[in-house]
């Protein structure tokens, strides 16, 4: 039996955190033991608890989801010093074979850890770093025992390796799956939900489903769907999601966002939701409108498994997941009067809309599920122990 460690930076769940209980679930429980090391109390924890995961609480701390400035950095620094010889002590008292980083902000100082200690480390890069962010992370991938970077795109991979390829080696790019068949839901099933949702059976409806902030490009959403609502009433909107992070600056988004859909009652705030299967199986369209280069996007996933068409922002992840026109639409970031245009024609071409959908379940079904995800992942982990 070997002993990983998983270090994570977040109690809430997102997307990262997603993925980290996929890993946790589908690891041979024969073969490894897994220890998390995580903030402190939310949904992340209940959702360890719920399957017998050991775990401990560290003193991380709240560090900015956007820009870091001086006094972050300052902070991270000082909490490292604290927190490395923390995990080395948890380590050695647990026989850890393996650090698996699971966020960046445990980057340094679990990474000096298993140095110290004398074990690998792997990373899961889920995000697209930029500024002292990427500088530090090219740091200590290139001076301490990090044995692999799994990047979840191209697009995550780059900035590591633009201006110097001597990190090559450790990338690897691994793309996240998904539960396919969870997403394909009978059409009495979804006509129910319709009902249930107050929604009139013909009318279409084009879902956000994701975080609430500013990067995600929610507003744009809004604005296109308050320019449609304009032409056509037998439309529905909703967003689904919410700020998950909650600080100040996303609790005012927030609030400009529900002014934007107040406008129009046509526009819905669902709030953060368990029932995606079936919220997708009354969508017709998927929208990801990202203004900042979307990492990936397992809603985008999500909405192709359930055989919808997907329309995104042409960047990141998502450009190299779509095959435009094909398996989706891409339309130039941040361009409202694009995204309008886009969801209209698709709105007047029912049979392409259903076209580019089932594409995007084929797709998806060959390159993007939770089995090959996994599979891709043990490969890995087993290749370092």
């Amino acid at each position: 039996m070997k002993n990983i460690l998983f270090l994570e930076q977040f109690s809430a769940i997102s997307g990262g955190q997603v993925v980290l209980l996929q890993i946790l679930d589908f690891l041979d429980k024969k073969e490894y033991k897994s220890f998390v090391i995580l903030p402190g109390e939310g949904p992340l924890v209940e959702e360890l608890d719920k399957r017998g995961i050991e775990h401990r609480a560290f003193p991380i701390g709240v560090y900015s989801v956007s820009k870091k400035s001086l006094f972050d950095m300052a902070k991270y620094f000082l909490l490292s010093l604290l927190l490395v010889p923390m995990t080395i002590i948890f380590m050695r008292r647990n026989k850890i074979d393996l650090v698996y980083a699971n966020a960046p902000r445990t980057y340094f100082w679990g990474s000096a850890a298993a140095l110290i200690a004398g074990k690998p480390v792997i990373w899961h890069v889920h995000s697209i770093l930029s500024g002292s962010e990427l500088l530090l992370s090219r740091l200590v991938m290139r001076y301490l025992n990090v044995r692999r970077a799994i990047a979840i795109s191209k697009a995550v991979a780059k900035p590591f390796v633009e201006k110097d390829q001597t990190l090559a080696g450790k990338l690897i790019i691994v793309y996240n799956g998904v539960d396919h068949k969870k997403y394909l839901i009978g059409a009495d099933v979804a006509e129910k939900y319709k009902k249930d949702l107050d929604i009139p059976a013909d009318y279409k409806v084009i879902n956000y489903i994701g975080q609430l902030a500013r990067w995600k490009g929610v507003d744009d959403f809004l604005k296109a769907a308050v320019q449609l609502l304009r032409k056509k009433s037998d439309l529905r909107f909703q967003v689904i999601g919410e700020a998950i992070y909650g600080g100040r600056s996303e609790k005012e988004y927030e609030k400009k966002l529900k002014s934007i859909a107040a406008q129009n009652g046509q526009i819905q705030f669902l709030g953060k939701r368990s029932d995606i299967p079936e919220l997708l199986s009354v969508t017709d369209i998927l929208v990801v409108p990202s203004i900042e280069p979307e990492p990936l996007s397992l809603a985008m996933l999500e909405g192709m498994a359930a055989g919808k068409t997907v329309v995104a922002a042409a960047h990141g992840g998502p450009a190299e997941v779509i095959e435009n026109k094909v398996s989706g639409i891409l339309y130039p970031p941040g361009n409202i009067d694009a995204l309008a245009e886009v969801l209209e024609h698709l709105l007047n071409d029912p049979a392409g809309c259903r076209s580019l959908g089932e594409n995007a379940r084929q797709a998806v079904a060959r390159h993007y599920t939770q089995e090959i995800f996994i599979g891709n992942i043990r490969k890995i982990i087993d290749g370092i122990i």
